[in-house]
């Protein structure tokens, strides 16, 4: 699907202030990003992890510039239980993809082929549409409501929901190359790109 004018500007925009925005906030960033990658470590809690790194990104990219740990703390407690929930369905369906692979290879067959990709399918719509509805709890939306806009929000901007997801994996593949620099540069770079995408949209 190419992008018409407005969503490479908007692509554009993101990328740049990204850039700008890991310049000037790398320390904290780079701390946030050992605190989400040691809090993901249990994989359960990764929702919760991530969920509070783009509290933090927000607070960062507010007039504030800081991180307000008492209120970040507060919004995660607050949609613990959510975000937990929805950070485990797109590794699930991964998972349930895998599983069909392997029963593929040791029996090849066409249902078996199907339900890979479906599974395989699901996960990454779901991976898609967690970025604008986590951006949403961060936020403090309600969670039935957050997991709306963020299906609202993947539907209205399917390019852009695409290039996010695409940036966010050439990030991931990118920094597990480097083995530590994944702990401390995956984080930083995919969520604030994440977060500076979906504003960026918001604002067009």
């Amino acid at each position: 699907m190419a992008a018409d004018g407005t969503d490479a500007n908007q692509f554009a925009d993101a990328l740049r202030s990204t850039g700008r925005f890991v310049y000037g906030n790398s320390h904290t960033l780079t701390l946030v990003s050992v605190c989400w990658f040691l809090a993901s470590v249990p994989v359960v809690t990764i929702g919760p992890a991530t969920l509070g790194a783009y509290v933090a990104v927000r607070q960062l990219d507010s007039d504030r510039n800081r991180v307000e740990l008492n209120e970040l703390l507060g919004t995660v407690r607050s949609q613990f239980v959510p975000a937990t929930l929805y950070g485990l369905v797109p590794p699930l369906f991964f998972v349930i993809a895998a599983g069909y692979a392997v029963a593929h290879l040791s029996n090849p067959g066409l249902l078996t082929t199907g339900l890979f990709f479906v599974s395989l399918y699901v996960g990454l719509y779901a991976g898609l549409v967690m970025v604008p509805t986590f951006y949403e709890l961060a936020d403090g939306t309600a969670p039935a409501k957050a997991i709306k806009l963020g299906i609202r929000w993947t539907a209205a901007h399917p390019t852009l929901a695409l290039l996010t997801g695409l940036v966010t994996l050439i990030v991931l593949l990118a920094t597990l190359l480097l083995t530590i620099g994944f702990v401390l540069l995956y984080p930083m770079l995919a969520f604030s790109f994440q977060h500076r995408m979906v504003t960026e949209a918001n604002a067009a």
